[in-house]
């Protein structure tokens, strides 16, 4: 009895190895997930910084074209003081016009007399 208490002590319990495997299962089941989340993280990583990317690129573009339309709009300003200047001046000319003509009507009227 003795001897065969021995024997089945010295036998391992697990011929087949079905606990190791088991424990190599999971460890493999362990990595793989493991594995994919890392990808995961990447994946979210590259995504979010491509987004980035395009909103940047996309607000850069709409800055562009608003800095462009203000442009425009700030050469039809500068156009329009020129002409606002322009008009200044044509005022200027006649208001002294009336003045001007009233003294060359006196100058010939005077030339006429004599």
């Amino acid at each position: 009895m003795v001897s065969e208490e021995l024997e089945s002590a010295q036998e391992p319990r697990d011929p087949f190895r079905i606990d190791q495997l088991c424990v190599d299962y999971d460890y493999l089941l362990y990595k793989i997930q493991d594995y994919v989340s890392s990808i995961q993280l990447k994946t979210i990583e590259i995504c979010e910084q491509q987004n980035r990317i395009i909103e940047e690129g996309i607000l850069k573009e709409i800055i562009d074209v608003n800095v462009c339309g203000l442009q425009e709009v700030l050469l039809k300003c500068e156009e329009l003081e020129a002409h606002f200047d322009m008009l200044d001046q044509i005022d200027v000319i006649a208001q002294s016009f009336g003045p001007r003509l009233q003294q060359i009507v006196k100058e010939h009227k005077e030339l006429q007399q004599r």
